[in-house]
């Protein structure tokens, strides 16, 4: 993978994995903001972690391609362990890619949730069943 591509998904992820890692503030006006972002950082590293894939891929080919004769006549083990020494950034990306994927994922359903919450809450405080609030 290029550096400078490395470099700029790199920066965007640092810049989701900030986003991930800031509190949760529990006022809905918050929590709406904060759902609309978590959707679209949702498709933009999904897009990313698919690019991410194809670059190591990418990464793999040239690697058999360069040292056909080396891999076919080595344990499998020992190819893999190559491949993972040779492709580190593309499987780094990869794996941060799919982890903040999932994290994402997780934090919109806990936004949902506390969502939810709040409704229900407002609906009862409505109601009257607010003495002891």
């Amino acid at each position: 993978m290029e550096q400078e591509i490395y470099n700029q998904y790199s920066e965007y992820l640092s810049e989701v994995q900030s986003f991930t890692e800031q509190e949760i503030i529990n006022e809905p006006a918050n929590l709406t903001d904060r759902l609309a972002r978590t959707g679209v950082f949702i498709a933009s590293v999904g897009k990313l972690t698919a690019d991410c894939k194809k670059a190591l891929n990418e990464a793999k080919d040239e690697l058999f391609i360069a040292k056909e004769n080396l891999l076919f006549k080595s344990p499998p083990t020992i190819v893999q362990e190559f491949i993972k020494a040779k492709c580190k950034d593309e499987l780094f990306l990869c794996d941060w890619c799919d982890r903040l994927g999932a994290t994402l994922v997780h934090q919109s359903d806990e936004i949902r949730s506390l969502l939810s919450y709040a409704k229900t809450e407002l609906s009862l405080f409505n109601q009257g069943y607010n003495q002891n609030i």
